[in-house]
């Protein structure tokens, strides 16, 4: 993950280490990035129905429905202190995003410096300013090819979803899970996504 201080974890949400390694169980938290909503991403943080308690997305840290959370002077229920817990230990939701590995969102280290320019608000003249240089133009062109790839990240979402809705064994991509290795759908999606810089 981006920037998850360990010792801290270690101390104040153990619930998120691998007991036998005393490290973040990375695996865990990767699994609860990538069985999430968008829309829950976009929160940083989920519901779990079977366990009827908010995850966070970034470290696992649990918030049993129905139970009420101490926080300085105020009390909360549990999907605000799981907000909270995000705002204080996480920061900002889209800081966390951009700052994922690869393995997340394959977006490059020039583009991640730039969608923080522009999350902030920069004009382009502006985000020149700041860089020390470089053109205008250059960072329109950096927001059209971004743009673009929101645009296609979209349809092959919409693609997905109707290949899942459409196979009514559930196997047709988890078969292909099955028999590859991670490097092996790693450099997929990468060949994918790589089309679209």
């Amino acid at each position: 993950m981006s920037d998850i201080n360990e010792e801290y974890l270690r101390k104040h949400f153990p619930e998120c280490m691998d007991n036998d390694k005393n490290k973040v169980d990375h695996y865990a938290v990767d699994k609860l990035l990538w069985t999430a909503s968008v829309e829950d991403i976009k929160s940083g943080y989920r519901f779990d129905f079977l366990k009827n308690k908010y995850v966070c997305l970034f470290c696992g840290k649990e918030y049993e429905r129905g139970i009420v959370f101490p926080f300085e002077d105020l009390l909360f229920e549990a999907e605000r202190a799981v907000q909270n817990h995000i705002k204080i230990i996480h920061g900002n939701v889209f800081e966390c995003l951009v700052g994922l590995n690869k393995k997340f969102n394959d977006i490059s280290e020039v583009q991640k410096d730039l969608l923080k320019l522009f999350y902030k608000g920069l004009s382009d003249k502006e985000i020149v300013e700041q860089q020390g240089g470089g053109s205008t133009s250059t960072i329109r062109s950096h927001r059209y090819k971004l743009k673009e790839r929101e645009k296609q990240a979209k349809v092959f979402l919409a693609i997905m979803s109707l290949l899942e809705a459409n196979d009514s064994s559930g196997k047709s991509m988890q078969g292909i899970l099955d028999i590859l290795s991670q490097s092996e759908i790693d450099s997929l999606i990468n060949a994918y996504l790589r089309n679209n810089r």
